[in-house]
């Protein structure tokens, strides 16, 4: 059997220097492949994150829109026989030109938007 002795440095002789070496390059190594897989993943998660950003937009325009089409409709309700007080002719007093909102809504006016 050979019996390992101790050089001052506290290497082993039957080691040489360059061989300690090897587990700080797998350590490297490691670290590199996961950085070069943390990248992807990174930027899928910043286009995932448009994404859901521009989804929850567009449901929030889409209930907006909803919305004033039912103001809409029930302004035009009101023109039947049984609630107008000239059922024989409709003024243009009665079709306004534009939406008469709440005031939850009246952000919308922002900017000649509505």
């Amino acid at each position: 059997m050979k019996q390992l002795t101790r050089t001052e440095g506290g290497h082993d002789r039957l080691h040489p220097k360059t061989q300690h070496g090897v587990a700080l390059l797998a350590v490297l190594f490691a670290l590199t492949l996961l950085a070069v897989l943390a990248l992807p993943f990174a930027v899928s998660m910043g286009v995932g994150a448009d994404a859901a950003q521009r989804d929850v937009e567009r449901v929030a325009v889409h209930q907006a829109v909803e919305s004033v089409r039912d103001l809409l409709l029930a302004d035009a309700a009101l023109s039947h026989a049984a609630f107008d007080p000239t059922p024989t002719y409709d003024s243009l007093s009665e079709y306004p030109d534009h939406p008469d909102l709440p005031e939850k809504f009246q952000l919308l006016r922002d900017e000649g938007r509505v």
